[in-house]
């Protein structure tokens, strides 16, 4: 984990110089390109967490 943002509950990673932050859906922890959730752009942002499952094995809680 590279840190939080001041009253953001949600962690962030630096994986492969992309940044990343960990969102719960339908009751799983999934990694989501912080690209993709600034732009609001869901479905692109689950497509990155369901390619990047090594990843998500990895740093999921």
């Amino acid at each position: 984990m590279i840190g939080c943002a001041v009253g953001d509950e949600m962690p962030y990673y630096r994986v492969n110089g992309i940044l990343f932050k960990i969102k719960e859906w339908d009751g799983e922890y999934r990694p989501i390109c912080l690209t993709c959730w600034w732009q609001g752009r869901w479905e692109h942002s689950l497509t990155h967490a369901e390619t990047e499952a090594r990843w998500h094995a990895r740093f999921a809680h």
